[in-house]
């Protein structure tokens, strides 16, 4: 036989075994080098609860002229850049968030619920009202607030949504309490499979004070038959809710209902001492 022939067709009787054998080996060292680019790719997460991380303001709007809307980016490690795989946020609804800044040399927390989030572009958007004493209302209305660096962690949060049937859903807010529905309101109208009726109830010290307003136009429009919604103006003068004001938005109380609420401890102390005349089943409300 031709050794040329020979060497590169060898005896079948060890052509088989050896062919496997490079397979093998192949297979391994495919599998180690994938491993490998694994580990050298840095996952993270942009947003972690018990952890603090960075974040750039990025814009600022005026809702009203108490109240404004602060969007946030997540500053990407700089380590690696290439390795770095980013994660998008994963903020569940009704969860929130904790901020913290520097003011006057001093950490700084406050908690927000999240109005609006992006996975794609890791910013987050935060509803936060200005206080004439707040010291991250102070932050927030400086001057040179742009490009400022804050830091945030979470979320957390005991609420969950399911897919359990709901028939009529009862939601109370109070002032800037109005956000923990911001993103909640949109899914129980849009996606959740049992499509259930909204009553909204919204009250603010001030007319001023409102958000979303337009918001709440749009969608009642869309949605004649599923949202409705009452604006009360309660401050010190005129008094909190009365048992009047919520036997009327509770009229007629359906079989099958669920009852959330977000506002100011004194409301909630209220809303607590009538419930029960009004024979709101202490299982079938929920305080943010």
């Amino acid at each position: 036989m031709n050794p040329y022939i020979s060497l590169f067709f060898p005896s079948p009787i060890f052509s088989i075994p050896i062919l496997l054998l490079i397979i093998i080996l192949i297979t391994i060292l495919l599998y180690k080098t994938k491993n490998q680019n694994k580990k050298e790719i840095k996952e993270i997460k942009a947003l972690i609860p018990n952890k603090f991380q960075k974040y750039i303001i990025t814009e600022i709007k005026q809702l009203t002229s108490s109240v404004k809307f602060v969007k946030f980016q997540y500053v990407i490690p700089t380590e690696n850049p290439k390795k770095t795989k980013k994660i998008g946020l994963d903020i569940p609804l009704g969860h929130h968030i904790t901020l913290r800044a520097s003011v006057d040399g001093k950490k700084i927390y406050r908690t927000y619920t999240p109005v609006s989030y992006n996975k794609e572009s890791l910013t987050i958007g935060l509803c936060i009202k200005i206080q004439e004493k707040g010291q991250i209302s102070k932050f927030i209305d400086s001057a040179e607030i742009i490009n400022s660096q804050v830091e945030l962690s979470g979320p957390k949060g005991m609420f969950f949504c399911d897919n359990k049937p709901y028939q009529d859903i009862y939601i109370i807010a109070g002032g800037i309490g109005i956000t923990v529905f911001a993103r909640l309101i949109d899914y129980f109208l849009l996606s959740h499979p049992s499509k259930p009726k909204i009553h909204l109830l919204y009250t603010s010290k001030i007319k001023d004070d409102f958000i979303f307003i337009k918001k709440f136009e749009k969608i009642s429009s869309q949605f004649p038959q599923r949202f409705q919604y009452t604006l009360q103006i309660k401050n010190q003068y005129v008094g909190f809710l009365t048992e009047e004001d919520l036997s009327s938005f509770f009229f007629p109380l359906p079989n099958d209902y669920s009852v959330l609420i977000s506002a100011p401890i004194g409301l909630r102390k209220l809303l607590r001492e009538i419930f029960p005349k009004l024979k709101i089943d202490d299982q079938s409300y929920y305080f943010f």
